[in-house]
């Protein structure tokens, strides 16, 4: 369900954020082992199960559908592949979570930083 899912994704986050997971090298064998390699994997087949959905009931106007449906205007036939809509579904995780923490740490900080401003918030 929803909470699978929010899980996952918090996993997968949160491995994105730890560095070190990106500077040591790590057998395939054991990555595979790794929290946030099962997170991405179970990501990643609800993406498949959604597209399957969509392709068997048309488009429902979210921004899966969009992707999955849209096509090249200049020649109406080219699509994204299944793995391009995969793809950017992640790239969008990313970009809303890590831009609304990122705004708000700053927010604060520059807050802290300026009193003044904070009296007249």
């Amino acid at each position: 369900g929803i909470a699978s899912f929010r899980s996952a994704v918090k996993t997968w986050l949160g491995a994105l954020t730890n560095y070190l997971l990106f500077m040591v090298p790590i057998p395939v064998r054991l990555m595979k082992r790794l929290p946030s390699y099962k997170a991405k994997m179970y990501l990643n087949k609800k993406f498949e199960e959604r597209i399957n959905e969509l392709e068997r009931n048309g488009p429902d106007g979210t921004t899966m559908s969009a992707m999955v449906f849209a096509t090249d205007e200049e020649d109406g036939s080219t699509k994204l592949t299944r793995q391009q809509v995969i793809d950017n579904m992640f790239l969008l995780l990313v970009a809303g979570s890590e831009t609304s923490s990122n705004t708000l740490t700053n927010v604060m900080l520059l807050l802290g930083m300026h009193p003044d401003v904070w009296d007249n918030v």
